[in-house]
């Protein structure tokens, strides 16, 4: 059974994903209409909402005061990459069997579940964790 501070993680984690998510598209959006490059605006939006998703998973959902600030930041969007990595794959895989519609949304929760995982067990782990690791 989940922890009462883990579905706290957890929760939150899902609503700044959300924040993260209106501010890639508020970005893909203002981007466009300096008409740029769509895989450019594309990039920069995700990359603005990754950058959200580290801020606020450190400061305000995991809360992490004492870290080395850049390998702790090389590893969140190293984890980033590899999650979006496999949730691709998984999309690929997919699209054997269904259409692309379903593919996707079929893949889509792979990103965040992994992502999730990775930070809370690799980038934010709590003080009990890091006696483990």
């Amino acid at each position: 059974m989940v922890q009462k501070q883990e579905l706290k993680y957890i929760t939150n984690y899902g609503i700044i994903g959300v924040v993260n998510t209106l501010i890639s598209y508020i970005v893909y959006e203002v981007l466009l209409l300096f008409h740029i490059n769509i895989s450019i605006c594309n990039f920069i939006s995700y990359l603005a909402g990754t950058v959200n998703s580290y801020f606020c998973n450190k400061h305000f959902n995991f809360k992490v005061k004492e870290t080395n600030t850049k390998k702790e930041a090389a590893l969140f969007f190293l984890g980033a990459f590899i999650c979006w990595a496999i949730q691709w794959v998984v999309f690929a895989l997919l699209l054997h069997f269904t259409n692309e519609h379903w593919a996707y949304i079929l893949a889509l929760p792979v990103y965040p579940t992994l992502n999730y995982i990775f930070n809370r067990l690799i980038v934010f782990p709590t003080k009990t964790q890091k006696h483990l690791q």
